[in-house]
């Protein structure tokens, strides 16, 4: 009679193993369909058993089925398959460098001061080193020409005002 109890707990384990294969290897879901299967067989023969040994199977399924669902979908997106599938580039998620901010380029800026290479109503262009840069005065209007502070940034242009007060409009 304690064969059984070695069986319930045998198919219990099968299950486990089964719905673990799943998550990594999908199956759509034919691995899923079985381990529930096989865990129902399991119960059986522990309740065959004794009445006591069956509510323990029923609550380790009830435990550590949805734990493993869980912990592999987490797990599921750093997989190969789980890229695959999700269509994410093969470093994605690998806790490599973090992808810079659309403004990190100009936040760099700031501080920094240039050359206003068109009249700035409050738009336009200005030139820091050799680079060309979209800005927006804090002020209504700077001629082009002018020596500019960029004092902010946002991710399309920085924010500039005349690098000496006296000099706009």
């Amino acid at each position: 009679m304690e064969s059984l109890v070695y069986w319930g707990v045998g198919l219990l384990s099968l299950a486990a193993l089964l719905l673990i294969i799943e998550v990594f290897v999908p199956t759509a879901g034919v691995l899923g369909v079985t381990s529930a299967c096989v865990a129902i067989g399991g119960v059986v023969c522990l309740f065959r058993y004794d009445w006591r040994w069956g509510m323990s199977g029923l609550l380790a399924i009830a435990i550590i089925g949805p734990t493993i669902v869980f912990v592999g979908l987490q797990i599921f997106p750093s997989t190969a398959m789980g890229k695959k599938m999700l269509n994410l580039p093969p470093d994605a998620l690998d806790g490599g460098a973090p992808a810079p901010s659309p403004g990190a380029e100009f936040e760099a800026l700031i501080g920094e001061e240039g050359l206003t290479l068109t009249d700035l109503r409050p738009g336009g262009f200005i030139r820091i080193g050799d680079k060309r840069v979209a800005a927006m005065s804090e002020i209504a209007f700077v001629r082009s020409g002018t020596r500019v502070r960029v004092t902010g940034s946002d991710a399309m242009q920085v924010r500039v005002r005349p690098a000496d007060d006296s000099a706009h409009a």
